[in-house]
């Protein structure tokens, strides 16, 4: 049993969205309080969109019309300096996408222990001018061996050579 704060009704907790940032692990409205609020939200965000629209129209088709062919090279040009210069975050969210799809990083991760992944990634590729060969960073325990399956977290992350790793193909090595 939990206490809504939007109705202000005690329910089942079976009637109340996760919430894992929360103590009981349970959102403050129930599903119903919430839909209420996230429809009552829509209907004046869209009548505000509709109304700075109507009064704004000219204006706005105005800007549509300029600013994409304006700024497409510019667009370009940051994105791939931004690339460029953040590879280390990108493999490092790469890394993050392929194990959750894989459904191996946990859920209880806190977001400093997130923060420590994504660290680890940036170093590996801060690193490279130290080795001929490209650094990855590698599972010590393969997240889909043959006969253990290891989990995406920073105790389990090691920082390798590209050969050394190809080598270990996929498996633990003692």
């Amino acid at each position: 049993m939990k206490y809504c704060h939007g109705c202000r009704t005690i329910r089942k907790s079976g009637e109340f969205h996760k919430n894992m940032s929360k103590i009981d692990g349970l959102q403050t409205l129930c599903k119903r309080c919430r839909a209420n609020r996230a429809k009552q939200n829509a209907e004046s965000k869209s009548e505000y969109d509709r109304q700075h629209y109507l009064t704004n129209r000219d204006e706005i088709l105005l800007y549509q019309k300029t600013y994409g062919p304006d700024h497409k090279i510019e667009k370009a040009e940051y994105d791939k300096q931004y690339r460029k210069d953040n590879t280390g975050k990108r493999r490092a969210w790469n890394a993050k996408r392929k194990a959750a799809k894989k459904q191996r990083t946990p859920q209880w991760l806190s977001k400093e222990q997130l923060a420590e992944i994504e660290e680890l990634y940036i170093l590996a590729k801060e690193l490279q001018w130290l080795s001929e060969e490209q650094l990855q960073v590698d599972h010590i325990v393969p997240l889909q061996g043959e006969n253990v399956s290891g989990l995406h977290v920073p105790w389990n992350l090691q920082i390798l050579p590209g050969p050394l790793n190809r080598l270990k193909h996929n498996k633990l090595l003692s």
